[in-house]
């Protein structure tokens, strides 16, 4: 084939010349490997016999376009994000297979927001994880808020901050979602989201009822806004949250995010006060490991060569495309989405004519640890490819 007239032979390792090529070796078996830039690697083993001619038709292939992840993230989540001008969901959002190379990233708010669109240029590398943090408020004109309550002089916190006693007025606060709580010995707080449109002034009117016996308040506060709390397994609302109706005792808390590894906390309430819990959210990272008893087997993860088996890392959480070739065989392919909790393949060619598929529990790696592949597996049959015999060409 025209595409390897050139490229550089290797018979075992060692250089034999370009195609076409004709050499002379020993009985037995050998690694023949043809390659040149721009083209991935052409391996094939072959066993010969004394005195036995074999020709081996090349055809190279162009290699696969490295890509690698991009993490978008922004201070006013739901926020359209657009990447070379093509949309891609919105905040917090994890853009993956992306070609290698510059990309053009933009975050394009609703007019009624009144916050500013943003733009940046980002270097993506292949098989790396870049990350763009977008921080839109503070680009925009500032609202008014004015917060009533039917108990004089409440505490009045907005974002969890104290801004004095009810009724209460912020001159100037950042457009956008804000969380406002009104707090008074005796009574039960009371809270409510609002949205403020820049330059304009938003009033409302929180209720306060009698503090029920023996209920308690979590407050939960995350690095990335707008993450996903479960308490003890049932949804109850998006970052930041502060809840008053807790019941007494201990609970578990789980503050999750796209294109992060969930965090889980224990949080014990009772009458001693709230319990705050701050969370610092991670890219999420998948473990694996592959092996294979086929000789020469090369693992590729979205069309990336990831280097020879057994092979052991971590990949970005999301979908990714697993293959595992080896001269001889034909290639398997999986693709897998990476989540916690989520079964991925181990790939383990054995025999003449099989690989076989482990069963591999894919953890989040971050920084509370990840989880070990298991031992549970499958067979899957693979077809080997037939051998033909002719003169020794290339």
């Amino acid at each position: 084939d025209p595409s390897a007239t050139g490229a550089e032979v290797r018979i075992d390792g060692e250089p034999a010349g370009e195609v076409p090529v004709h050499t002379t070796v020993k009985p037995g078996r050998h690694l023949i490997q043809v390659g040149r830039k721009g083209y991935a690697t052409f391996s094939r083993w072959v066993e010969l016999r004394s005195g036995q001619v074999y020709t081996v038709p090349i055809l190279l292939k162009p290699a696969a376009a490295e890509t690698g992840s991009l993490l978008v993230t922004s201070d006013v989540p739901g926020v359209p994000v657009y990447i070379d001008g093509e949309p891609h969901g919105v905040t917090p959002t994890v853009v993956m297979a992306l070609s290698a190379g510059a990309h053009h990233v933009e975050l394009r708010p609703e007019a009624s927001s009144g916050l500013p669109p943003f733009a940046q240029e980002v270097q993506v590398s292949a098989g790396q994880r870049e990350t763009v943090q977008a921080t839109l408020r503070q680009g925009a004109q500032p609202g008014r808020l004015r917060v009533l309550a039917n108990i004089a002089g409440a505490e009045i916190y907005v974002d969890g901050t104290l801004v004095g006693g009810a009724p209460a007025s912020v001159d100037s606060i950042a457009p956008g979602e804000h969380v406002v709580e009104a707090r008074a010995a005796g009574y039960a707080p009371a809270e409510q989201r609002v949205d403020v449109a820049a330059g304009q002034q938003r009033v409302i009117s929180l209720r306060l009822d009698t503090a029920e016996e023996g209920a308690g308040t979590v407050s939960v506060r995350s690095s990335v806004p707008g993450a996903t709390v479960t308490i003890d397994g049932q949804p109850r609302g998006q970052t930041p949250l502060r809840l008053t109706d807790v019941a007494p005792g201990t609970h578990e808390i789980i503050v999750s995010a796209p294109g992060y590894a969930p965090v889980r906390r224990t949080c014990q309430v009772d009458g001693a006060g709230p319990c705050d819990i701050d969370v610092q959210l991670e890219a999420g990272e998948a473990a694996l490991r592959v092996v294979a008893d086929a000789d020469g087997a090369e693992l590729f993860v979205d069309g990336t060569d990831r280097g020879p088996v057994p092979w052991e890392g971590s990949l970005p959480e999301g979908p990714h495309l697993l293959e595992v070739r080896a001269a001889g065989y034909r290639a398997y392919a999986e693709r897998i989405t990476f989540t916690e909790g989520i079964e991925a393949a181990l790939v383990e060619c054995t025999g003449e004519s099989h690989c076989v598929i482990h069963s591999v529990l894919a953890g989040l790696r971050a920084h509370e640890g990840g989880r070990r592949p298991s031992d549970d597996q499958t067979i899957v049959a693979m077809q080997r490819i037939a051998r033909r015999s002719a003169k020794r060409r290339f």
